[in-house]
């Protein structure tokens, strides 16, 4: 298999929109974003339960040229048990209507980077 070289992105608008479609029903703020730490809501406007940690999307070339868009979505979540998470979705493009979730888990801890959170996905399976 190839190498992919994967763009890091911190807002959820960066993200292919197929992606924001999956993610809709799933409030997300951005990485820098403020979101819901505990349990309880307060406020008028109630801050989404997840927040961004980094979102990677890469190309995979396959022998027949065709490309395939591979995207990692790296999230926190709060509440009584503060929880990390990743969703991965391929794609045949960046304009494509539809998402396919290939994986969604929990992860014991935060990454840093893309090949951190690969190697933490492949160590759990």
């Amino acid at each position: 298999m190839l190498p992919i070289d994967y763009r890091l992105v911190y807002k959820v608008e960066e993200l292919p929109l197929a992606v924001q479609i999956e993610l809709k029903p799933y409030p997300m703020a951005d990485a820098e974003g403020a979101y819901q730490v505990g349990c309880v809501t307060s406020g008028p406007e109630p801050k989404p339960l997840s927040r961004l940690i980094f979102g990677a999307i890469g190309h995979a070339s396959k022998e027949n040229n065709d490309r395939q868009l591979d995207c990692y979505v790296h999230f926190e979540s709060g509440g009584f048990a503060h929880t990390y998470s990743v969703r991965h979705y391929t794609m045949t493009s960046l304009t494509a209507n539809k998402a396919n979730l290939v994986e969604g888990t929990y992860v014991p801890e935060r990454c840093a980077t893309v090949d951190e959170l690969k190697a933490l996905l492949a160590s759990v399976q």
